[in-house]
């Protein structure tokens, strides 16, 4: 980073920290989604924003958006998006009833 500082390439340094940050939160809410705080429709929903929101910015030209949404979509597809609960859900769930 620095490198691309002192080069003054803040472009780069902004799609790095821009592709970084939807990186972060995408695995955030997959452990999100193993913990139980989200069902496979309501974690399926939330990347579907994402999604939307890649696909805004990609369109008002944001190349490096629009490449991350393009490998994104190359990913094998989610196995609980339509499984069952994962067994940390339901440890979730039933510690919240106590």
């Amino acid at each position: 980073m620095a490198d691309l500082w002192l080069g003054g390439r803040r472009d780069a340094i902004r799609a790095y920290n821009e592709c970084d940050a939807v990186t972060t939160y995408l695995l955030w809410l997959r452990a999100a989604r193993l913990a139980g705080l989200f069902t496979g429709p309501e974690h399926a929903a939330e990347e579907g924003r994402v999604e939307a929101l890649l696909e805004q910015h990609a369109a008002r030209g944001d190349a490096h958006l629009e490449a991350f949404l393009d490998r994104w979509r190359t990913l094998p597809a989610d196995p609980l998006r339509d499984g069952p609960e994962p067994e940390a859900s339901r440890l979730v769930a039933d510690a919240a009833v106590r």
